[in-house]
Parts: C-alpha cells; sequence; structure tokens
C-alpha cells in the first residue's frame, strides 16, 4: 500500500539517510537540509503553489487586483460579451410586447442573469493562470510583466452599462406604439400578431386593407395572454378567426365582431372571463 510523505517527512528521511549510510573508503561531506530550509509555497497543493508565485511576481511588478487596469485582449472579449448581453436584454424586453406564455419570460430572465453573472467574473489571477499554462516554457516573471506591458484602462463596466441602457431605450422606442404583423395569403391578408405599444395597451383596432389588399383573418393565438387588453375592434372584411385568437384575455369586455364572419376557432375566447 502506497502512503504520501509531507515536505517535513521527506526531508528528515533523506537526512538519516545520510547520517546511516555505509562508512567507504571516500569522504562525503555535505550540509543537512531542513524543511524550513525550503520555500513554504512548495509544500503548498499545485494550484495554492502558482497561485502564490503569481501574487508574489505581482507584487514585484507593483500590480494590484484593485488597479481599474486589465489586458487589453481581455478587454476586448468583456467588451463583445457585453454587446452580446445588450442584445439579449434588447430581445428580453421586446419579448415582453409580444405577450408569450409566462414561463417563456422566466426562462428567459434565467439566461438573462446567468449570461450578466458570466461576463463580470473577471479575475487577474485566473487570468494569468490561463496564461501562465498556455505558456509553460516561460518564467512566470516573465509572463507577469509582459502581461503588465499589455494593461489598460478597464472601461468595460462603463460600457456595460451604456449598452444596457441603449437596449432598453430602444425596445421602449421600437414597441412605443402597438404593431400589426401580417401574413400573405391567396385571398388577402391575416393577421398573425398583435403586439402591444407602450402607448397602448388596453385596446385594438385591425385595419380591412394592408398594403392595397383586404385583411381577411386572424390566425390562432393572435391577441392571447394580453392581461390589459379591454376592447377590440375588427373590420367587417375578416370572415376567419382562428382558434385561440383571445386565449387568456381575461380583461377583455368587448369585441366587434365581423358581419362577414364565417368560421370562429376551437377557444377563440377561451378564459375571456370579462367579456360581456
Amino acid at each position: 500500500m502506497g502512503m504520501t510523505l509531507s515536505m517535513e517527512e521527506k526531508v528528515q528521511t533523506a537526512t538519516e539517510a545520510v547520517i546511516h549510510a555505509p562508512a567507504t573508503d571516500e569522504t562525503v561531506t555535505g550540509r543537512i537540509v531542513h524543511a524550513e530550509d525550503f520555500d513554504p509555497l512548495f509544500a503548498m497543493p499545485e494550484e495554492d503553489c502558482v497561485e502564490g508565485f503569481i501574487k508574489r511576481e505581482m507584487q514585484r511588478a507593483g500590480i494590484t487586483e484593485e488597479q481599474n487596469l486589465i489586458p487589453e485582449d481581455m478587454l476586448r472579449r468583456k467588451n463583445i460579451l457585453n454587446a452580446i448581453l445588450a442584445v439579449l436584454l434588447f430581445v428580453y424586453i421586446s419579448l415582453f410586447f409580444f405577450h408569450f406564455p409566462m414561463k417563456t419570460y422566466v426562462i428567459g430572465l434565467i439566461i438573462l442573469v446567468v449570461y450578466a453573472f458570466l461576463t463580470s467574473r473577471y479575475q487577474l489571477i485566473k487570468y494569468l493562470k490561463k496564461e501562465i499554462r498556455s505558456r509553460s516554457q516561460e518564467k512566470i516573471s516573465n509572463i507577469v510583466m509582459n502581461v503588465k506591458a499589455s494593461m489598460v484602462p478597464d472601461y468595460s463596466k462603463k460600457l456595460k452599462w451604456a449598452l444596457m441602457a441603449v437596449a432598453v431605450a430602444g425596445s421602449l422606442l421600437l414597441f412605443s406604439k402597438p404593431r400589426i404583423f401580417y401574413e400573405q395569403a391567396d385571398d388577402g391578408y391575416y393577421v398573425r400578431f398583435y403586439v402591444y405599444g407602450l402607448t397602448n395597451m388596453t385596446t385594438a383596432t385591425i385595419p380591412d386593407t394592408y398594403q392595397g389588399e383586404k385583411v381577411v383573418g386572424l390566425r390562432g393565438n393572435t391577441f392571447s395572454n394580453m392581461p390589459f387588453l379591454s376592447e377590440v375592434t375588427l373590420p367587417d372584411s375578416i370572415t376567419e378567426i382562428r382558434g385561440q385568437a383571445f386565449k387568456n384575455c381575461r380583461s377583455l369586455e368587448r369585441v366587434t365582431l365581423p358581419e362577414n364572419l364565417t368560421y370562429l376557432g376551437g377557444e377563440a375566447f377561451y378564459r375571456c372571463s370579462s367579456l360581456e
């Protein structure tokens, strides 16, 4: 059965081996060493040992983690991640105007929070560890000095907040008014989706034409899951209302149905508890 010896035990074993070595014709001279003669960093686990050397070299180079400095290539990566985070935030806020099921927003929020946490995790020591692993033939002191020479002021946090502000403002501006998405068919256009507007979340009016052609129907889930919608006006040109078109519109009180309506899909007004 193997046994792992500590640094002190290894030194003691080696010392005893020298003291009890058999006599020979040649005189062997040497100095007995003790555990305290070695750098204490060598007695640590490998990861702690490397980190200890890095901190020592950082101190010699005059680098502290409190400084607002960062390697240039890492700053570039952080800024790219911040830009992606801003795009994700823009998409997430925009989703609220599309009135998807609640689980969509919960999953989106989790993804957004996790990504935001990952983009904020940066430590100079971890960066130096990666550099040391990739440049294992170089001295740690040289790597630290090379990294120091490439360090620039870290403005990524300010840029991150600026991009997030632009994402929020851009989304609110884009959907300041309600939007209607259409789908072309042989006999005209169908309303594919109705999108909330920041200035109007309670009423909706569908026009009778789009790009010179009649609006002839509503696709499924056109107005579904809109908790603030209270009144909808539809043109007489509409002949079809597909299934679940108004599903879960709990505040919906009145809908003006078209005179030419010939088809009303299943559960078109499912859970419209306020409908009069």
